[in-house]
């Protein structure tokens, strides 16, 4: 059988062993959630874009783009007469029909 203060030194031992393998354990995983977040930080603070266009300008800076030249507005116009024109016709035609029926 074990002496008692062997038994004793040997606890001491695993359980010192046992804490220092948790702290580093969670000191490795505190560092690497604080990497992570910084990686995160500076993605977000520092990313600068190059595209043309973002999704809330995208709108806006393409009718810009399109219906500076007049030649645009012109075909935009003579569109807007036609899409009239139609609507105009198909609801005669409807009520034409509806009332001889």
């Amino acid at each position: 059988m074990l002496e008692i203060p062997l038994l004793t030194y040997l606890l001491t031992y695993l359980l010192t062993y046992l804490l220092i393998y948790l702290l580093t354990y969670l000191l490795t995983y505190l560092l690497t959630c604080i990497c992570i977040m910084l990686k995160v930080m500076l993605i977000v603070c520092f990313n600068r874009s190059t595209a043309k266009y973002s999704p809330l300008l995208f709108l806006p800076k393409f009718l810009y783009e399109q219906f500076r030249r007049y030649a645009n507005l012109f075909f935009l116009l003579i569109a807007v007469l036609q899409v009239e024109f139609v609507l105009c016709l198909c609801s005669t035609v409807v009520v034409n029909i509806y009332w001889k029926s």
